[in-house]
Order: C-alpha cells, then structure tokens, then sequence
C-alpha cells in the first residue's frame, strides 16, 4: 500500500518550524540570529581546532549554562 507524500507546508509553515513553534518565538521577537548547537555526546573534544574558539563550555563552566 502506498502513502500519499505528506503535505510540505500545510498553512504555509513547514512541519519541522510548526513542530517547534518557531512561529510562536517568531512573534515574540525571536529571530535565530546567533543560535547554540546543543551537543550530547560524551565523546565532544572541546579542544578541536574545529570547535576550540566557539564551544561555549571553554568560556562558560558546563554546569553554569
């Protein structure tokens, strides 16, 4: 049995934004700029050349974010 392809932008919003209630934060001002990436992975190497000048725990101590 085939599904039909699920509906992009159902009221002109993709799921993904709706399912975050991006628009909500959206009329609170909210606009994105200058977002965190949330890592959960104990194997995170804070000290990569990749991530040493923007992982925000060499700044900021882990248990005070």
């Amino acid at each position: 049995m085939q599904k039909a392809p699920a509906e992009a932008s159902p009221n002109g919003i993709e799921n993904g934004l709706a399912a975050i209630k991006a628009p909500f934060m959206w009329q609170k001002g909210y606009t994105g700029y200058g977002p965190k990436a949330l890592v959960v992975d104990s194997g995170v190497d804070p000290t990569h050349d990749a991530l040493k000048d923007r992982f925000w725990g060499n700044r900021v101590p882990v248990g005070e974010a």
